[in-house]
């Protein structure tokens, strides 16, 4: 079985809070992206980079990065 080509986004660890009825201080997700192509990579990180919250309250900070180039098939 080969596996499909494209982008493929895991938000394998989120983590945030204290207690079930507080509202969190801070968050965060850790998210593996695979991809085959040097093109998806930035396609990956520049939509990842430009992530805006929805409530103007709310900080979003992106760290990390591509660590691991694709093998393009030749």
């Amino acid at each position: 079985m080969r596996p499909v080509n494209g982008i493929h986004v895991n938000v394998g660890v989120v983590q945030g809070g204290t207690r079930s009825n507080v509202v969190a201080a801070e968050a965060f997700a850790e998210i593996d992206a695979r991809f085959a192509t040097a093109a998806e990579s930035k396609t990956v990180e520049q939509s990842l980079l430009n992530v805006v919250p929805f409530d103007p309250q709310v900080r979003v900070k992106v760290t990390g990065g591509i660590n691991r180039p694709p093998l393009e098939r030749n």
